[in-house]
């Protein structure tokens, strides 16, 4: 999930690097951020920063494009993880009430003979 997420980002983007090295630090930027192991300031600052220096090498007004795209992404996300999430714990709270209920039973039936 979380890898077509990031491809989907990169795609929206619009962004088209010629340098395999750079397409491989934006992926793993667009990656960071959906992860929010990178905030939108560090994620933007990353993209303005030279490229010789480990950045992209954008502009401000184009990290600014870029960013509005990626946190509308992110946040849908976050969501899909957020809905999987519970649907999850639903279902494990489902199958351990069941289990529950049904060695409760089979206790009461030992106890009836």
């Amino acid at each position: 999930m979380l890898d077509r997420s990031v491809d989907e980002g990169v795609d929206q983007s619009g962004l088209k690097f010629d340098d395999d090295d750079i397409k491989r630090r934006f992926r793993n930027l667009v990656n960071l951020f959906f992860r929010d192991l990178r905030d939108n300031l560090e994620t933007k600052s990353k993209m303005t920063m030279a490229a010789a220096s480990g950045g992209l090498g954008l502009s401000d007004a184009e990290a600014e494009r870029v960013m509005a795209g990626l946190e509308a992404r992110a946040k849908e996300y976050q969501k899909q993880m957020n809905d999987r999430t519970l649907k999850e714990k639903q279902q494990f709270v489902t199958q351990r009430a069941e289990q529950v209920i049904k060695e409760e039973e089979a206790a009461a039936q030992r106890g009836k003979r």
